[in-house]
């Protein structure tokens, strides 16, 4: 009897392979879906198949049943998308492999994806996070980038990762919302934090397979997007800054403005009175000295208003174009104290001016801008004892004094306690929580940035009973 002529006639693919994977002989079933002599069966095969077969063929090898045949199911030739079983016989006279083909046929798109092996091929060398979850959320299959983030380096296998993620000690972008599926979004950005708790943005895109056979699956695909969401976050950050930065400036430029129409009357006013004393004083009347005594309280109070306005006209220039002269913090302290004084009365609040034995000492400075800072500090500290509702004592209380080389100034009140929602926002350019009327939201951004100007610090605590302001100052701040 031919053997020849049954191995090439029969219905089935037919090989022979030597220990190395060489195929010796291939029928003409086998040819047709290119399994050919000098090809290598084995390099066809993906990793872990290969490794499943060389462990069944060891197998046989040493078996010593006569006649005895192994059966496999292998998901191989990769680039021809087929799957096949197989009977395998063990050939001891020439040491060869008999290999029948019972079944050789295409993927579909589905088997296709759900494949393990196939999968593994082209999903574990993808940089995103990609797997497979079925209709109560467990995971099917996951890419090698899951394991990466989940962190998980021995083991590798799906009933490892659906455990930590029951027992919550894993967390996976894209699994939030898998309970309702029908109702979300295809693709949405996550806000989260990887295992080293640093914030990550993930674009997950969640695409449902209906399969033609037994429950749908929901494929998830993870791209990192968190440096794309870092460079948007700062593009907002520069908008807002260049917004703020436009505002304050017309903000600026609006208060030279205010300045100059002020000061004009407020010096035809000095001058005129003046004139008014001289010539009273020529008189040398008695009757004269209550109208020098009010014409000196006109002046005074005109030089009051040109201090405010030499205030406001270098707030509205550039301070880099302006020099930093040598001042005693005293004299910046109880200048602005002195400008306080009738409102403090208007309001009955007690006060309380304290200098610690640093008279003489002198800093480099700003010393308008130092004012500025010391005046927003005072003025929040009157609006917020008259808006508090507590029916506490009226007091504002200011120590000056020196520590390890650095000059502190405290303003202390006795107002509302600062709500520890908002404390990360005090310092906030245009944010306030007084009512309209009562601010701008700008007093302590303004006086944040001139403090770091001159190389200092600013800080508060605030309990029930008070709120105390810190600013630090370096004695030799240039």
């Amino acid at each position: 009897m031919d053997f020849k002529f049954f191995f090439d006639l029969a219905k089935d693919a037919l090989l022979l392979v030597d220990p190395s994977g060489k195929i010796i002989a291939a029928n003409k079933v086998a040819n047709k879906h290119f399994l050919t002599t000098e090809k290598n069966l084995f390099s066809l095969l993906i990793a872990s198949e290969l490794e499943k077969l060389n462990t069944l063929l060891e197998k046989i090898k040493i078996s010593t049943q006569v006649d005895d045949f192994s059966q496999i199911e292998l998901s191989c030739f990769p680039e021809m998308l087929s799957r096949s079983r197989w009977k395998i016989f063990f050939l001891k006279e020439t040491n060869h492999f008999a290999f029948c083909c019972e079944e050789l046929s295409q993927y579909s798109s589905e088997d296709f994806l759900l494949h393990t092996g196939l999968m593994k091929i082209i999903f574990d060398n993808d940089p995103n996070l990609i797997a497979i979850v079925n209709r109560v959320g467990l995971y099917l299959f996951a890419n090698k980038a899951i394991y990466d983030f989940a962190g998980i380096k021995e083991g590798k296998n799906i009933e490892t990762l659906n455990h930590l993620l029951q027992e919550k000690e894993l967390w996976l972008p894209g699994t939030e919302k898998l309970e309702n599926k029908d109702e979300e979004k295809v693709s949405e950005i996550e806000l989260t934090t990887d295992p080293s708790g640093n914030a990550a943005w993930f674009e997950n895109i969640r695409v449902p397979i209906k399969m033609p056979y037994g429950e749908d699956v929901l494929l998830i695909i993870s791209k990192d997007v968190t440096n794309w969401k870092l460079s948007e976050k700062r593009l907002v950050d520069h908008q807002q800054a260049l917004f703020h930065s436009n505002r304050l400036s017309y903000l600026g430029e609006m208060a030279g403005q205010i300045a100059h129409e002020i000061n004009n009357p407020l010096t035809i006013i000095l001058g005129n009175s003046q004139i008014l004393k001289k010539n009273l004083r020529q008189d040398e009347k008695e009757e004269n000295e209550l109208l020098i005594k009010s014409i000196e309280k006109i002046e005074f109070m005109v030089d009051r208003i040109s201090k405010l306005i030499k205030m406001m006209r270098s707030l509205a220039k550039n301070n880099t174009v302006l020099p930093q002269t040598k001042s005693k913090v005293t004299d910046i302290i109880q200048s602005v104290f002195s400008t306080l004084t009738d409102k403090f009365k208007a309001y009955e609040i007690e006060t309380s001016l304290q200098i610690n034995k640093i008279e003489n000492d002198e800093i480099y400075c700003y010393p308008t801008e130092l004012s500025q800072v010391v005046l927003n500090i005072l003025l929040n500290s009157i609006d917020s004892i008259i808006l508090s509702k507590k029916n506490s004592e009226r007091k504002i209380d200011l120590k000056l004094y020196e520590e390890k080389e650095n000059i502190i100034i405290q303003i202390s009140n006795t107002g509302e306690q600062i709500a520890e929602e908002i404390k990360d926002r005090i310092f906030e350019p245009f944010f306030t929580t007084k009512p309209v009327g009562h601010g701008t939201g700008l007093g302590l951004s303004i006086s944040k940035r001139i403090v770091e100007q001159h190389k200092g610090t600013i800080h508060f605590d605030s309990s029930e009973k008070l709120t105390t302001f810190y600013i630090t100052l370096p004695t030799d701040a240039i």
